[in-house]
C-alpha cells in the first residue's frame, strides 16, 4: 500500500491540474483483481473544486498490480458518471454507478446500479 501511496501522490500534482481541483479523499483498498493471488491496490480519489466548495468536480480508481516486491500502475477509471467503490472480490471490483431519480436531493442519489470492472490492457472500463 506504501509504495502504491507514494506512486499515486507523486502523479497527483497532474490529475489535480487537468480537472483544476483539489484532492477531498484518497483511499487505498487492497485485493487480488489480477488473478496471481497477491493483493493488488486500488486507490479511490474524489475530487473538489480548488477554490473551495463541497461539490464534486472528479473522481476514480487507479489499479496498481503487486507482484510481491513492486507494484505498477496497470489502469486508471474515471467515469463521466457518479459512483462508488463497493468492494475487490473473486478477482473482481465492484462499483456502483450513482444516478438521481426526479425527487432525489443533490446529496444523495438513489439509483444505484451494480457494474464490475474490466481490465484489458491498461483500459478500464
Amino acid at each position: 500500500v506504501k509504495l502504491a501511496t507514494a506512486q499515486f501522490e507523486a502523479y497527483l500534482p497532474k490529475i489535480l491540474a487537468s480537472h483544476d481541483a483539489g484532492i477531498d479523499l484518497q483511499e487505498p483498498v487492497t485485493g487480488d483483481f489480477t488473478g496471481d493471488g497477491i493483493d493488488d491496490v486500488a486507490i479511490y480519489f474524489s475530487l473538489t473544486p480548488k477554490d473551495g466548495g463541497n461539490a464534486l468536480v472528479g473522481q476514480g480508481l487507479t489499479l496498481y498490480q503487486n507482484d510481491g516486491k513492486r507494484v505498477k500502475v496497470i489502469g486508471g477509471y474515471e467515469p463521466d458518471y457518479l459512483f462508488s467503490f463497493t468492494k475487490i472480490s473473486n478477482g473482481k471490483i465492484y462499483v456502483e454507478k450513482l444516478e438521481y431519480a426526479e425527487e432525489d436531493g443533490r446529496c444523495c442519489p438513489s439509483i444505484k446500479t451494480e457494474h464490475i470492472l474490466t481490465i484489458s490492457g491498461n483500459k478500464v472500463y
